[in-house]
């Protein structure tokens, strides 16, 4: 059925009855009473944009007893519509006009005002065709009443719909706006931290680095420290070794000279 529809909107007439006749077919076979009345229905639409209004006309026919079976006075309605539309292009306008009338009856029950404004329209039309200018007034007249009044109902439709999206939208603006204050102040909020944080290893690097020198300078110390108490006891190695030739020497130089004394003063007395 929905494969009939498409087919049928993208006008491939023929492919439309194939699916709407499988569909009366499998409708009847399994006694979908329903079904097969909208099958009747959309074969009679296919006819009729096909200009065979006889057969258009045989199987909207077809359609009422069912519809009237399952009660579905919109189903009635829009038969009666479709044949009086074809009653028009036939220029039976009696015909037409009794079907349209039957439609605006049944509109009462279904409220589709859409359906009983076209209704007056072309009820108006064909009683000025039939130069009954009165009856052609009229009609004219309900139809431009219940066009005004369907135009106004459509525009507070779209002005309730416009107040409503506009609502939607504000307040999809207000939770985007409370987002954006709440991620801004996370964002601060993280900012802070990672300021913070980045302050904090900074300190704690500066920290690092001042106990590195320290470590280096006082190890420095340490090993100059060592430098020159080696140095010290080096020195004091070299003093007590000078001091012991020194002392040596002292010696030497005082055997010299008591044996010079010893030999000379003993030699010129023994002589």
């Amino acid at each position: 059925n929905n494969l009939g529809g498409v087919a049928l909107k993208t006008k491939q007439y023929e492919q439309a009855l194939n699916y709407y006749l499988l569909v009366d077919s499998l409708s009847r076979q399994h006694g979908l009473n329903a079904s097969t009345a909208n099958a009747y229905n959309n074969l009679g639409e296919v006819f009729e944009k096909l200009n065979e209004w006889n057969r258009a006309l045989e199987y909207y026919n077809k359609a009422i007893p069912i519809y009237r079976q399952q009660n579905h006075v919109k189903g009635i309605c829009n038969i009666y519509k479709n044949k009086a539309d074809i009653y028009k292009k036939r220029k039976q306008f009696r015909r037409a006009l009794q079907n349209y009338d039957s439609c605006v009856f049944l509109t009462d029950q279904t409220g589709d005002i859409h359906t009983r404004r076209d209704a007056y329209g072309n009820m108006a039309e064909i009683y000025y065709l039939l130069n009954e200018p009165a009856k052609a007034y009229e009609y004219l007249v309900l139809y431009k009443d219940l066009h005004e009044k369907i135009f106004s109902l459509e525009r507070d439709e779209k002005i309730i719909a416009l107040n409503l999206q506009y609502e939607k939208e504000k307040n999809q603006a207000e939770i985007l706006a409370q987002r954006k204050e709440i991620l801004e102040k996370d964002l601060k909020l993280k900012t802070r931290t990672n300021q913070r944080t980045i302050v904090l290893f900074t300190a704690l690097g500066v920290i690092l680095a001042l106990v590195f020198v320290l470590l280096l300078l006082r190890q420095r110390a340490r090993k100059r420290h060592l430098v020159a108490r080696h140095r010290i006891e080096q020195l004091e190695e070299e003093k007590k070794l000078l001091a012991a030739r020194f002392l040596v020497e002292g010696q030497e130089e005082e055997r010299r000279r008591l044996a010079k004394e010893l030999h000379d003063g003993l030699g010129v007395i023994l002589s």
